[in-house]
């Protein structure tokens, strides 16, 4: 056989190996890349889920404060929920400490009310009305920015008690985070 027949056939070979290899590196770091790329997904969804059961516990820690709590029952009584914003703005640092920067909202759910006031904010004001709790739909308890920037994580229902009436409706307790 000729010698340049073989050393051509041996180039070719070795250049035919390297073409093997280069793609099974490419194949290699493009299945790294994507392990990675997954990876980093499942931590961000991760990041989520860690969120949402600390907001759950906070939410379950603040229907058991004796400051919102029935004396009796498992349930959130609405007159200690006014007081309670009051006590917030007296010892603000302490309940900071508490619930961060989160917005706690307290919506009544049932029965329904007409549309357009389940928006409606439930201020000291409206408390003190005649057709309370039909005048308004929730109350924000603790704010710690502003609701507009807020986005909604979590809720839990609650049962509420309206002493006025002397009444009990179904409400969800929210947690708003920036």
């Amino acid at each position: 056989m000729d010698k340049d027949y073989l050393g051509k056939k041996g180039q070719v070979e070795i250049t035919e190996t390297l073409v093997v290899l280069l793609v099974i590196v490419i194949i290699i770091i493009l299945g790294i890349g994507a392990y990675y790329g997954f990876f980093y997904r499942s931590l961000g969804s991760l990041e989520q889920e860690k969120t949402d059961v600390e907001n759950l516990i906070l939410l379950n820690n603040f229907a058991s404060l004796p400051e919102v709590k029935c004396s009796k029952e498992n349930c959130v009584d609405i007159v200690k929920l006014f007081s309670f914003k009051e006590l917030i703005k007296e010892n603000k640092a302490y309940y900071f400490q508490r619930f961060n920067d989160k917005v706690i909202v307290v919506e009544s759910v049932y029965p329904m009310l007409n549309l357009g006031i389940n928006e409606k904010e439930c201020t000291l004001s409206e408390f003190q009305q005649v057709n309370f709790p039909e005048n308004c739909g929730f109350v924000v308890v603790y704010n710690g920015f502003n609701l507009k920037d807020a986005k909604y994580s979590v809720s839990l229902p609650v049962s509420l008690y309206f002493s006025k009436l002397n009444q009990y409706r179904i409400g969800l307790l929210k947690v708003y985070e920036k």
